[in-house]
């Protein structure tokens, strides 16, 4: 509120620059510049009321390419060379590029598809599940390669299957939690998912 922009670029400095850590005394990952910037954009975004203007469909378009090609781009980098710093740099471009992408791709979608009632029914999930992905998608997939032998091909099923046992447990989690406990499923959403807009009827 009394910064503005300026902690924006600090952050933005910070999270474009080789350092992931701060370290503290207390836990390593405090700090994070991923979590801190993006958090912080979205505050000062609605604090400041700023809106989005919306792409033209070419320019959403062109834009998608370049994340997927920037993105086929930062793979290859990584298997080549490592973690090194132009792929730590690109990996944090084609991170922003890809919300503005998905954000925008959006737009594209029919209007019956947008207006469905099972968006509605998810709505308030989303940010819980933002939330609960972290640690819980590190546990099912230690989990797994715990239980089983692990390889290029317990890897390759984690990739695929982790993100969705973990959306799935997440939204059953959150139904539960909306309809038993609704006033503590606000406090930790801070007050997303009214009872009625989740559950209707009920």
């Amino acid at each position: 509120k009394r910064t503005g922009p300026v902690v924006l670029f600090l952050l933005g400095v910070l999270y474009f620059s080789k350092i992931y850590k701060v370290n503290l005394y207390i836990s390593d990952s405090a700090l994070h510049p991923e979590g801190m910037l993006f958090f912080a954009i979205g505050a000062w975004g609605a604090i400041n009321n700023v809106r989005l203007s919306g792409f033209a469909r070419r320019t959403t378009i062109l834009l998608t390419v370049s994340w997927i090609a920037l993105s086929i781009c930062k793979v290859w980098l990584l298997l080549k060379f490592g973690e090194t710093y132009p792929y730590n740099l690109l990996h944090r471009f084609t991170v922003i590029l890809s919300v503005i992408c998905v954000w925008r791709l959006y737009d594209l979608l029919p209007q019956t598809v947008v207006s469905a009632c099972a968006w509605k029914i998810l709505l308030p999930c989303t940010f819980f599940i933002y939330a609960f992905h972290e640690p819980a998608q590190t546990i099912i997939r230690t989990e797994i390669v715990r239980a089983t032998a692990a390889g290029p091909a317990i890897y390759s099923l984690c990739y695929l299957l982790c993100p969705i046992i973990t959306i799935v447990s997440g939204l059953f989690l959150a139904w539960f939690l909306q309809r038993n406990t609704p006033r503590f499923f606000a406090l930790i959403t801070g007050g997303r998912g009214k009872r009625n807009q989740l559950m209707p009827g009920k």
